[in-house]
């Protein structure tokens, strides 16, 4: 060989080398497998082993090459799968670098200087008699008369302990005379706590159904707002923040992202047609 077409030879080695990049770790029917797409798969899948991530990408390639080559890349489904692939992706990048997760410092304030851990709570005794929704409307009827009729003897002045012992049909309260203890708004049945909220303390309320039955309620301690732990409020908290530093984002971005609708498409869709 002459050293002309060895040196031509080299050269011609060289550049195919040169046009190549470093991070390149496979090709696959033409398409590149770089070291980035390596560490996704391994964090998507979930392995420490390098090469199962390897082999997974190729043979998933084999078959994206493969689609590709039957010009399956150019029908209208697979391409707005595609599209909705990648504004998934690049909205929670714009989202991951814009709207980051809040610090302490800004937990914090937010805790102090706002009613947001605030909630209301009380002290409560129920006597409850069990009559679910959808129940035997012979069954409901019974359950409502005896709770109008522990309702009545307390009216009448007896002890909301002794009723409770005998009417209550709940396990857990009826033999410590019907005492529910300190319960938070949220955390009962909202018609239950929103009845008790309007008594004041020791007062005692007609029959309330629910779809678990009949309760006859006794505000122990009337309502109050309390605030809760920082530390039981924290998750809250900062989604609470990143919501409204998502919501400012969008607003920024109706100034300076563009949209133009197009009503004839518009309405196509709204007459069903494909």
């Amino acid at each position: 060989m002459s050293l002309e077409r060895t040196l031509s030879s080299v050269l011609l080695v060289l550049l195919v080398a040169g046009c190549r990049p470093p991070d390149v770790v496979a090709e696959v029917g033409g398409r590149r497998l770089t070291v980035g797409d390596v560490r996704e798969a391994r964090r998507t899948e979930r392995t420490g082993d390098v090469q199962a991530a390897v082999e997974l990408l190729v043979d998933k390639e084999r078959l994206a090459a493969a689609a590709v080559s039957r010009g399956l890349g150019k029908n209208e489904t697979v391409q707005a799968r595609i599209k909705a692939a990648e504004r998934e992706i690049l909205a929670q990048a714009l989202l991951d670098a814009e709207v980051p997760i809040p610090d302490e410092k800004a937990l914090l304030h937010r805790y102090e200087s706002t009613d947001a851990a605030t909630v209301r709570q009380l002290e409560l005794a129920h006597v409850f008699v069990a009559a679910p929704a959808g129940g035997d409307v012979a069954v409901v009827r019974r359950a409502q008369n005896k709770a109008t009729t522990a309702w009545a003897r307390l009216l009448g002045g007896e002890a909301f302990e002794s009723v409770a012992r005998e009417l209550s049909e709940d396990g857990a309260t009826a033999e410590k005379g019907g005492v529910v203890g300190v319960v938070r708004e949220g955390a009962i049945a909202p018609e239950v706590f929103a009845a008790a909220a309007e008594l004041d303390e020791n007062a005692v309320s007609k029959p309330i159904q629910t779809p678990f039955g009949f309760h006859v309620l006794k505000a122990l301690k009337k309502v109050h707002p309390v605030k809760r732990p920082f530390d039981e409020v924290r998750g809250a908290l900062a989604v609470q923040l990143r919501e409204e530093a998502r919501a400012a984002l969008s607003k920024r971005l109706e100034v300076e992202v563009k949209v133009e609708r197009y009503e004839k498409a518009m309405s196509a869709l709204a007459g069903g047609t494909p």
